[in-house]
């Protein structure tokens, strides 16, 4: 036999036995990607290894596996890798579904379909296409599927400007019901209410039905009667007694606080309340608004059932004039805590314009709506200043009604920054998130004016809206710019997120034009109230004791907390400005909401006005007796008391 060296000139024979020749292993399928170090992969059926685990098989052949970069294994040895890789590269994140959209559509030819991939061109290997990625409406995450609630319709201006956005349709939401019922009805499928005061006795009216309460089972529970407390507890006739505390005296606020607390335990859709029967005034008011304010929900974008069973509420032997005007009010408050926890990305300027145009307009009140261009023309200089930045224009909203009888008109102006970023001068991150909430007064004085025209008061009222965001952009109001409102001063800039004064200032001056008795504005305007007053409590001003007076009876008949606060005009000169004829900030830290009631004084032409600052109560992070979690639409019972009294009732 004859061996072939390897000579100067090729190969040259040498004597010796020949081994047998190697048998080369078959060439197994390659990746998709060529290996780094040009040996075969393994088997494609072998499974890829984990995120960030394993070893590297891009020079994996059919023999033993080998440990990358070990000395044990030859130079090009089956198994071995030239690069010496010991494990996996980490894959970024959504690197997976970047392959999947690849194969579906390849980046570098848009709109080209997936190629076929047939198993006899030796790509058998290759994952199928994948079918097109739905997108759910609600988001922006691709998804397979989505609930129906999330597809949505196109909604002009809901995006930027002529654009729209696909947002969640509103989910069927059941209203509660309250109604007279008659004194002997059926209770066996309702939950039977009873008041109870401190030291377990019975309140007005429920001596005969909480006779039934097992004193043994209330005191295993450690129900005592206060306020806050509930208890559920057998009944003959009733599916079941439920038991309310209502602290250590009966009045308005406590009975209110009972139904509301009532409302949210019963496990019933159907109720039945003896708390009307106390025999307060306005007890049939109380049980009204605490049973549809406490049982209120936002649930437009939950997926998940209401936690408030209770759908039917009656009452037995109540007024029936006065639990229908309460039911109209109430209705009203809940249309501004919609308003109010709706996001700002559902509910821009032109979106929100478009639901109050309907709802003024359902209730026979003239409306208008102001776009950019309209703003631009009637030269509302500080309102289009705060708009600057923002890619969604802004609207303003002026409503008339003009009932017949009407002997005084009351001008209600509302803040409507949907939502505010600060401007320029950018809010914290800790203080952003709520900002949706900047809107409430906007929300508030179309509601009431929504609810005064319900109850037919006899009162002239003028509804001016302003509402754009406060957001950040190219073209934004800088610190140091000079606005020109539509009337008054002209305003020099100092902090941008100082912004709801200066919308008011153009809304104060369109309402003026109207020639109204007295002018309220309403606003979430300054942290120094919240900070002032807490959570529960709204502050106003007033330019004369009169308008005061005013506000502190008619909040006091609502049973919503205000406290006047003074308006010292000593403070006014903190706000001149050196280059217009004020400043929208003082530059001080202290007496901020005063010098922010001083700026819009400034505003009111001279007459009867207020300003009403709910920078506290507007939204509430707990849930008590009326009030949930969310937007409480305060102020608005008290505008429609305020026009009441005005109306002489």
């Amino acid at each position: 036999m004859v061996e072939a060296r390897l000579g100067p000139h090729g190969p040259r024979p040498r004597l010796g036995p020949q081994p047998r020749p190697r048998r080369r292993a078959p060439l197994r399928r390659r990746c998709r990607v060529p290996p780094r170090c040009g040996a075969p992969r393994r088997l494609a059926s072998r499974p890829e290894p984990h995120r960030g685990r394993g070893r590297c098989h891009r020079g994996d052949g059919p023999g033993p596996l080998v440990p990358c970069g070990s000395a044990s294994a030859p130079f090009g040895a089956p198994g071995a890798c030239r690069l010496g890789h010991r494990r996996s590269r980490r894959r970024r994140p959504g690197a997976r579904l970047h392959r999947r959209l690849r194969m579906e559509r390849p980046h570098h030819r848009p709109g080209r379909p997936p190629r076929d991939l047939d198993p006899a061109h030796g790509r058998s290997h290759r994952r199928a296409p994948v079918a097109p990625l739905q997108r759910c409406h609600g988001g922006h995450r691709p998804v397979v599927s989505c609930p129906a609630d999330h597809l949505g319709s196109r909604i002009p201006g809901a995006g930027s400007r002529g654009r729209g956005r696909s947002v969640h349709r509103l989910k069927e939401i059941r209203d509660m019901e309250v109604k007279v019922a008659p004194a002997d009805l059926d209770l066996s499928d309702a939950t039977l209410v009873v008041g109870v005061l401190e030291g377990l006795q019975p309140a007005p009216g429920s001596e005969a039905d909480f006779a039934h309460a097992d004193p043994v089972l209330m005191e295993a529970a450690g129900f005592e009667g206060k306020a806050k407390q509930t208890l559920a507890v057998p009944h003959p006739e009733a599916k079941t007694m439920l038991l309310v505390g209502l602290g250590s005296e009966v009045d308005f606020e406590s009975v209110r606080a009972a139904a509301g607390n009532a409302v949210r335990a019963a496990r019933t859709e159907r109720v039945v309340t003896r708390l009307a029967a106390i025999g307060i005034d306005g007890a049939s008011r109380a049980v009204t608004e605490g049973s549809l304010l406490g049982g209120y929900e936002f649930r437009t974008y939950k997926t998940n059932g209401p936690k408030v069973k209770v759908t039917f509420v009656e009452v037995p032997d109540a007024d029936e004039a006065e639990l229908e005007a309460a039911a109209r009010v109430s209705r009203s408050v809940i249309q501004a805590r919609d308003w109010v926890n709706t996001p700002a990305v559902d509910l821009s300027p032109s979106q929100l314009a478009e639901q109050m145009s309907a709802v003024l307009g359902d209730a026979g009140i003239e409306v208008e709506v102001w776009d950019e261009d309209r703003i631009a023309e009637e030269k509302l200089g500080a309102l289009l200043g705060v708009a600057a930045g923002s890619a969604r224009p802004p609207r303003l909203v002026k409503a008339t009604y003009r009932p017949e009888g009407a002997k005084k008109h009351v001008a209600l102006v509302g803040k409507g920054i949907t939502f505010d970023s600060g401007g320029l001068s950018i809010k914290s991150a800790n203080f952003m998130e709520d900002m949706k909430v900047d809107m409430s007064g906007a929300a508030i004085v179309v509601a009431a004016a929504e609810a005064i025209a319900s109850l037919g008061i006899p009162v002239a009222v003028t509804v001016v809206a302003p509402l754009t965001d406060n957001a950040v952009g190219g073209n934004a109001t800088r610190p140091g710019d000079v606005l020109r409102p539509v009337k008054g001063p002209t305003i020099e800039v100092l902090n941008t997120d100082a912004e709801g004064r200066l919308i008011l200032a153009d809304g104060l001056g369109v309402a003026s034009m109207e020639d109204p008795d007295l002018m309220i504005d309403v606003a979430t305007l300054t942290g120094a109230m919240h900070v002032a007053l807490g959570d529960r409590v709204a502050g106003y001003f007033a330019s004369d004791p009169e308008a005061g007076e005013l506000i502190r009876t008619a909040s006091s008949r609502a049973g919503e907390p205000f406290w006047e606060m003074p308006l010292v005009h000593e403070y006014r000169k903190s706000l001149d400005s050196n280059v217009a004829d004020i400043k929208n900030v003082s530059g001080g830290r202290y007496g901020g909401a005063i010098t922010a009631a001083l700026f819009l004084h400034e505003y009111a032409d001279g007459r009867p006005w207020v300003h009403m600052d709910i920078a506290g109560p507007a939204f509430s992070k707990e849930t008590y007796g009326d009030v949930v979690k969310g937007g409480t639409g305060v102020g608005v019972r008290t505008l429609v008391e305020v026009a009441r009294t005005l109306a002489g009732e």
